[in-house]
């Protein structure tokens, strides 16, 4: 039972992680895409509070 439990605790934090990641892709496709350089977009996502790493481990996916 213990293990069950544990198990849907890790699905509802991937299921939490995955859509604001998600949402982070996508603002830093179309600022990219509008001709802001990256530097100026990973400054403004962090001053907005997302964590360092994540902005930094998206824009390596995206290859920016």
């Amino acid at each position: 039972k213990l293990a069950s439990k544990k198990n849907e605790e890790i699905k509802l934090q991937t299921a939490q992680i995955i859509p604001r990641d998600k949402q982070l892709e996508e603002y830093i496709k179309k600022a990219y895409s509008m001709g802001i350089r990256k530097e100026i977009i990973r400054k403004k996502l962090i001053e907005e509070n997302w964590p360092e790493k994540m902005v930094d481990e998206v824009m390596e996916r995206l290859r920016i």
